[in-house]
């Protein structure tokens, strides 16, 4: 469960510490640390503390970083609840532990130090305050401005994020706190309502920091942070919420001075200077000693008194009291103090009691009858029932009490261990309307107890077992004999489909795993049996039958069998322990069939163990006495390397922490010594147990029957041979007498054997044997003969003496004492020829041999004479070899007749064989075949012998032999090689989606700044024009030329002029700080307008005509240094000779002017070159990741299509079986059924089947024929709705890639429209002013410059042309975008263009009023902007046309003012003081300035939006994707590969149906699982 999350005290602490330093961070926070009126120490502190809260790590960083961290976490707290919820649903997903461990682990980070930083942060993105400009910002960035563009979104998203937290963390706080008393889990709660306090103490610390944020709401702050602190240290020092006293301490003590330190600071700020002084260091002073009082403060204890006479007052004090009692009854044993409480609480419970069935009162008088009985008499038991005894009347007076039943019911699983009586008081629980919480406890408690009751029926080593079905004998045979009904039409319908002419492998599979399932239960069914004790002898007759004809079953009995009898005999052997007689060897210890050996052992190393006593069997098994034993070292008993392990394990156990009172060690191999010094071996099961007088060991030996002859070699490391079985006689020519005499080392005897030891390691393998008897020859010719043509080998397998298993550690190495060699002789004679069998009736029986200590399978007569003659015949097992006749040539049987003259001794001897179970005489016959059947012959021998040393070196005797070989089938290599590329594939794509996401965010943030900074650079030169106008209205204030304004308003015109000087020059100042500032990444496709912004050929000239180059932005910088020191002169300063005004206005209109080009270039290629750069990595990107998901999704198919074929494989070995022996299988199983359905159960073993003679010979010939494949039908239709979870994810995947690469494109079509109307609409008022500016300047000195050309009426005519074609071009571009404009625009557009713009003149510019502006030029704005800038072009080519029409020699009579002495001055002078040009100065000053400011704010608004927009749908969508594939991989890509492997794992299990007489006939089946273990490794 999620809960059930074990943590230890160390984890406990470490997080305790954190949350502490946490919660010590908001007393001094920034906003309320000025009252402890200290500020150095108190901002020390804040910085120490501040390393413990991640905002340290995100303040005054990129935006884009705190969204990123941002929305982790949000997508975390998503995915969490997500997954609750999943598993709400789904509950079979409680299987799945990877999402369970998610959960438990994130739960436990949001509940303890996680709580506060996630509240921190998404707190902190809703924290702003004004700047500086009365702007609204964050208070961690204080580059995002708040409320605007896209921040609106990510705030909603975060408020939701934020409510959906607070209850998360609420719903976690009532179910996911452990509410039991887990020892491995420190963190567990009597109950959750006090730890929630210290999330309402941050979440109303945080709220109140947010919402009062001026110091003069400071006190609030401090009142607030101060209730709820006392409130959650109060409910930590009174209601002891942890069970752990250690925990708890440390909560008190944490509660304690976060309120002791925030009360400190409220007396700090009321107080201070009055009555406190230097309340910052009382507060570190007293701190320590607060820690003291509460560490060193006594554990929370309950007057026992009370609870004798003052019983049952409320459901709360039960559950303290008795929790307090079993808190005593589980230490007083090891506290004197606490036991003098128990007994006299004891004491005084039986005097006050005065109930008839009191716990104590009953118990005293049970223990005068049954003295010997510890349930009477223990005073712990005595204790804990009268626990219980207050738990039932508690419920009896409070029945409708839910937490007290749930309450009870972890007492009664926690130390009573009644899980039944745990679960009926739950289910009355949960009939008494129980709330949401309360109900959750519930369900966990009861997931505990069915998790309990599982372990519990279906545990093998379990000594108690409760059986809750009827244990009468009859229904049990019954069950049993019904599921074997089952099993065996399951098996029928099995081999059935196999005899189908072209058997469908699908539905094989399915049947075999039904086979498997039904072949399970009765497993169970039988372990079931055998524990309660209704085996009886005809069940075992049913299941030997079964086991016989249907599926081999007996090792399942025999190994059952044994386990239950040792589990059986530890609970026997237990309590006889206890009576100390068996181990003083007082007793006999004869009632135990098998040899029996109990040891005293010493924790001291140099004390080996003592035999303390033996049975009979034992002195049997080795040869000594009672008394060469008893009393003796161990060490006469064990083989040394044995001894030496025994006191290695023996120290282990001393030295280890789990020493309990009964120790049950693996059973084991281990040698003995004999009295005749040689080795047996022999199978040991022990136990340790620990009593009064010592600890004793006490060990059962069994030694198996082997039907082969196996002889044993036990050397140390070096090779040196220590010891030897008697065997070694018989098989090695190698006795005791001759290690004795001479030592031998393992390399003597097989060669190599040392150097290539992984060779032989736990498998048999061929090795050569060159140790002689003699070096002389025999004498005898005939025995040397014999002897010459005997070729002899030997199977070897190796295995180390280890403390494998044996309290060995993962981490430790494994210590080695030794080896020991298991041998088996192979004898291979040369075939004569092609026999012919004579039948001959034998005897045959099993005989012992005492020298080899084995049994021998033969002739009566011929084993007898094997024990004394060297050249006896061995019997090889028939289920290990195949016998093949074989004829031989003609040059064969001529050089056999030779060596048969030569060796005439004895030839009218009779040749006997073994065949078939049969004693056979072999007939030479004369028989001639062709040379071409000799080579195939010779083929086929060749094979023949390879077959037969394969099944020699890998023997499957048993269905359980069978299972290991395939259970050590690994899955296939290549299988497992794909998995992992297609994971490396899907964290490639994850790669890909992040710097996706990553750089298209960056990349619209750049976007939004590039566009900005490209308007900025228009405005900049717009403003420069702007400030020119103004300095020529001066100047012509200055020279008096200006008659006409001056004649309106007088002075007031030089004031307006200088407040429009002051003001444009602040916006220039902020333009062009913006511009300067910025660092820009522009690709070389653009390296040419880079060159010419960075190249210094802008000449800027003063009044002696003398220049210097510059850059642009060098350039204007001059020019604003230029008007600042003009924006600080008087008026007479503004006039040509000035330096600084002749250096502003010429260059102005000559170099700015001319080369403004390079600046709007280099910050509008900026513009284009992200639109390429986000082309060309989203074409790259784009191919990347739909590379990669077509690799995912092809690997994907490929690997399913590789793990069905691998499927498909494994269910082939059945058609390997040939089908005479399917129908012989067949009809076994259906007579066994016919006999099920007709015998009784009594008569189970008067039924046998009848057996054809030829039997063995029809499966000989058909095994070795040459068969072709048999055609076979595989489909799956898992594969089918695999390959449609596959084609759905891949293309959920390439939709969301396809989505950002037509998005990007969408973008880039998007801007390359708008992006011209951005220039043309910041552009255009520039081009306004320059005409104006450059007519003026004409008007005023004729021999004027103006773009380094001669002032000229064709360079004014090509002007006002360009600009009549720029205010064309912007109603077009206008037009042509309307449908991507927003509304707003399109809006604004038309009221300043087609309607009247004086709402929005008035709006923005206070000096202009509704009646100025409507009455302008003849109330020319009522018709809309447009109609006014005809008129500006009018009066522009109308002052153009008079300058031209001058003539010098005219007398102009009818000028308004006579402004100068000069003809010409005078007449210009007077057309700048005209009507028209004093429209068009106002025009271009004022109202077009006002309304293309406007509509280049919410065109940049617009874009801002929708830039704003993507970023956020880019977000989500990005978060979307990282759920979905979370989702993807952990609950589908995950569960099918565990679903892979099972299927991989249940597959081969079912090649288990195979039986092993079959398989070690067939070869085409060895070499199927042959070769399926070579293709998985």
């Amino acid at each position: 469960m999620i809960c059930q999350n074990n943590q230890s005290l160390q984890i406990s602490i470490i997080l305790a510490a954190v949350q502490f330093l946490q919660l010590l961070y908001f007393p001094f926070q920034s906003q309320i640390k000025y009252a402890w009126y200290n500020h150095k120490l108190s901002s020390q502190i804040q910085e120490f503390l501040s390393y413990f809260t991640i905002i340290r790590m995100l303040i005054n960083q990129s935006t884009s970083l705190y969204l990123m961290v941002m929305y982790f976490i949000i997508s975390i707290i998503l995915l969490t609840t997500l997954l609750i919820i999943i598993l709400t649903i789904q509950k079979s997903l409680y299987n799945q532990k990877v999402i369970i461990l998610f959960l438990a682990k994130s739960i436990q980070f949001i509940m303890s130090i996680g709580f506060a930083e996630i509240l921190r942060i998404l707190l902190g993105y809703l924290l702003c305050q004004p700047d500086q400009n009365g702007i609204l910002k964050m208070v961690y960035l204080v580059d995002q401005e708040c409320w605007v563009g896209d921040y609106y979104y990510h705030a909603i998203f975060v408020i939701i994020s934020l409510l959906l937290f607070i209850f998360f963390v609420i719903i976690c706080s009532k179910l996911f706190i452990e509410l039991r008393n887990n020892k491995k889990n420190t963190f567990s709660q009597r109950e959750g309502i006090s730890y929630s306090y210290l999330f309402i103490y941050i979440i109303f610390s945080m709220a109140s920091y947010s919402l009062f944020q001026l110091p003069k709401y400071s006190i609030c702050v401090i009142a607030i942070q101060n209730i709820t602190s006392f409130i959650f240290f109060y409910r930590m020092y009174y209601k002891h919420p942890f069970y752990n006293q250690t925990v708890q301490k440390i909560w008190i003590s944490i509660s304690g001075l976060v309120f002791h330190t925030n009360l400190m600071q409220l007396m700090a700020f009321l107080f201070n200077h009055l009555i406190v002084q230097n309340s910052m260091l009382g507060w570190l002073i007293t701190c320590p000693m607060a820690i003291v009082i509460f560490l060193g403060r006594q554990n929370h204890q309950i007057d026992l008194i009370k609870i004798n006479l003052a019983r049952y007052q409320s459901t709360e004090n039960i559950v303290k009291d008795c929790e307090y009692l079993v808190e005593l009854a589980d230490s007083y044993e090891k506290d004197q103090t606490k036991e003098i409480q128990v007994l006299g609480f004891l004491e005084m419970h039986e005097s006050t009691c005065l109930q008839a069935n009191c716990a104590i009162k009953i118990n005293k008088n049970l223990a005068m009858k049954f003295q010997e009985n510890p349930k009477y008499t223990d005073e712990r038991l005595i204790f804990k029932e009268l626990i219980n005894q207050l738990y039932q009347n508690g419920i009896n007076k409070y029945p409708q009490s839910i937490d007290l039943r749930i309450h009870y019911s972890y007492f009664l699983y926690d130390h009573l261990a009644d899980g039944q009586k745990a679960l009926h008081e739950l289910v009355k629980a949960e009939q008494l309307n129980p709330d949401f919480g309360q109900q959750f406890q519930i369900f966990s408690m009861k997931k505990i107890l069915e998790d309990s009751f599982s372990k519990t029926f279906f545990g093998v080593n379990t000594l108690e077992y409760s059986v809750s079905i009827d244990r009468n004998i009859q229904f049990q045979q019954s069950q049993l004999k019904q599921r074997i009904l089952e099993g065996s039409y399951q098996m029928l319908q099995f081999w059935n489909q196999l005899l189908e002419e072209i058997p469908n492998l699908t539905v094989l599979s399915i049947l075999g795993r039904k086979v498997l399932g039904s072949i399970q239960q009765i497993r169970k069914q039988i372990t079931l049996m055998q524990k309660t004790n209704t085996f009886n002898q005809s069940t075992k007759k049913l299941i030997c039958k079964f086991s016989d004809y249907v599926f081999y079953m007996s090792d399942t009995m025999k190994f059952a069998k044994i386990n239950i009898n040792y589990q059986s005999d530890e609970v026997n052997y237990q309590s006889k322990f206890l009576d100390q007689n068996n181990l003083l060897g007082s007793q006999d210890l004869s009632s135990y069939s098998q040899p029996v050996i109990v040891l005293e052992l010493f924790s001291n190393n140099n004390q080996n163990s003592i035999v303390k006593n033996i049975n009979q069997a034992t002195c049997s098994l080795l040869g000594f006495s009672r008394t060469d034993i008893i009393g003796h070292s161990i060490c006469q008993l064990f083989q040394s390397n044995y001894s030496k392990l025994h006191q290695y394990v023996v120290q282990r156990y001393f030295t280890s922490d789990s020493q309990v009172q009964l120790s049950i060690l693996p059973q084991r191999y281990q040698f003995f010594k004999t009295k005749s010094q040689y080795v047996i071996l022999a199978q040991s099961a022990s136990s340790i147990l620990q009593t009064e007088k010592g600890v004793f060991q006490f060990l059962r030996l069994t030694t198996d029957v082997n039907y082969r002859n196996y002889a044993y070699i036990i050397f140390n490391g070096d090779g040196k041979i220590e010891n030897i079985s008697a065997s070694c006689i018989s098989i090695l020519k190698l006795d005791i007498r001759k290690l004795q005499l001479k030592q031998l080392n393992i390399e003597q005897l097989f060669p190599n054997l040392l150097s290539n030891k992984e060779t032989y390691f736990n498998k048999m393998n061929k090795i050569v044997y060159e140790y002689h008897k003699s070096k002389v020859k025999s004498l005898n010719f005939v025995v040397y003969e014999k002897e010459k043509r005997k070729q002899i080998g030997f199977m070897v397998q190796l295995f180390e003496i280890s403390d494998k298993n044996l309290y060995n550690k993962k981490e430790e190495k494994q210590q080695i004492f030794g080896y020991y060699l298991k041998i088996e002789q192979i004898e291979h004679k040369l075939v004569n020829n092609s026999p012919k069998i004579k039948t001959k009736q034998t005897t045959k029986e099993f005989t012992y041999s005492i020298e080899q200590r084995a049994f021998i399978y033969g002739n009566a007569n011929s084993l007898q004479d094997s024990v004394k003659e060297d050249n006896e015949i061995q019997v090889v097992s028939k289920q290990k070899t195949i016998f093949q006749p074989k004829k031989l040539s003609k040059k064969q049987n001529s050089s056999l007749k030779q060596d048969q003259n030569q060796m005439s001794y004895g030839f009218d001897i009779k040749t006997l064989r073994l065949f078939q179970g049969k004693i056979q005489e072999i007939i030479d016959p004369n028989q001639e075949e062709d040379d071409d059947d000799n080579v195939k012959d010779n083929t086929e021998h060749s094979k023949t012998e390879i077959i037969i040393d394969k099944n020699q070196s890998n023997q499957i005797n048993t269905q359980n032999d069978l299972s290991l070989y395939l259970q050590n089938i690994p899955y296939p290599t290549f299988l497992r090689r794909l998995v992992l590329l297609n994971n490396i594939l899907l964290l490639v794509l994850f790669a890909i989606s992040c710097i996706m996401y990553s750089t298209l965010y960056v990349t619209f943030l750049k976007f939004k700044n590039a566009v900005e900074l490209g308007a900025a650079s228009n405005q900049r030169f717009s403003s420069l024009m702007k400030i020119q106008s103004n300095l020529q209205d001066l100047r012509g204030c200055n020279l008096n030329i200006e008659a006409l304004e001056q004649q309106k308003i007088g002075d007031e015109f030089i004031n307006i002029n200088f407040l429009e000087l002051k003001n444009e020059l602040n916006l220039l100042l902020e333009q062009n700080n913006l511009l300067t500032s910025s660092d820009l990444t522009i690709n070389q496709n653009y390296q040419t307008y880079i060159s010419e912004f960075e190249e210094p050929q802008i000449q800027m000239f003063s009044v002696d005509n003398s220049y210097q180059n510059f850059t642009y932005s060098q350039a204007v910088q001059q020019l604003i240094a230029r008007a600042i020191t003009l924006n600080n002169s008087e008026l007479s300063k503004f006039i040509d000779n000035n330096e600084d005004f002749h250096y502003f206005v010429h260059n102005t209109f000559n170099s700015i002017a001319k080369y403004e080009y390079v600046s709007q270039n280099y910050y509008f290629s900026n513009i284009y070159s992200l639109l390429d750069d986000l082309k060309t990595f989203e074409d790259v990107f784009f191919i990347l990741s739909s590379s990669c998901v077509l690799l995912i999704f092809f690997f994907c198919q490929f690997y399913l299509h590789s793990h069905q074929s691998y499927m498909r494989n494994i269910i082939s070995a059945f058609l390997e079986i040939k089908e005479q022996s399917l129908k012989q299988i067949v009809s076994k199983i259906r007579n066994f059924l016919q006999m099920l359905q007709t015998t009784d159960d009594d008569d189970v073993d008067q039924f046998d089947l009848e057996q054809n003679e030829n039997q063995e010979e029809q499966e000989l010939e058909e095994l070795t024929k040459n068969s072709k494949k048999r055609k076979f039908k595989y489909s799956s239709e898992s594969e089918n709705k695999i390959q449609i979870r596959i084609i759905f994810v891949s293309l959920l995947f390439y939709s969301y890639f396809c989505y950002l690469y037509f998005s990007s494109t969408t973008i880039i079509s998007y801007s390359n429209l708008l992006i011209p109307l951005v220039n043309i609409t910041s552009y255009i008022p520039s081009q306004y002013r320059l005409i104006d500016n450059s007519i003026k300047e004409m008007l005023y000195d004729s021999e004027a410059m103006i773009m380094n050309e001669l002032n000229s009426i064709d360079k004014m005519n090509y002007l006002i042309d360009e600009i009549q074609a720029l205010d064309a071009e912007l109603h077009i571009l206008n037009q042509k975008n309307e449908h991507i404009l927003s509304a707003e625009y399109i809006q604004l557009f038309n009221e300043i263009y087609i309607l009247s713009p004086c709402t929005i003149i008035i709006e923005y510019d206070q000096s202009v009023t509704n009646a100025s502006c409507l009455s302008f030029n003849e109330n020319i704005l009522k018709d809309g902007l447009a109609v006014a800038i005809s008129s500006f072009f009018e009066n522009a080519c109308k002052m153009v046309q008079e300058y031209y029409y001058y003539d010098p020699n005219a007398i102009y009579s009818n000028l308004t003012y006579n402004l100068s002495s000069n003809h010409k001055k005078n007449f210009t002078y007077n057309i700048l003081n005209t009507r028209d040009s004093n429209d068009n100065r106002q025009m271009q000053k004022v109202f077009i300035r006002i309304c293309h400011l406007q509509l280049m704010k919410e065109l940049l608004n617009q874009l801002n939006n929708y830039f704003s927009f993507l970023a956020f749908q880019l977000t989500l969508l990005f978060m979307i994707f990282c759920i979905i594939a979370v989702f993807t991989h952990f609950l589908i890509w995950i569960p099918i590969l565990a679903n892979f492997y099972q299927e991989a794992q249940k597959n081969l299990e079912t090649l288990t149906i195979i039986p092993v007489e079959d398989l070690n006939k067939c070869v085409q089946i060895q070499e199927h699982l042959k070769n399926l273990k070579e293709l998985n490794q």
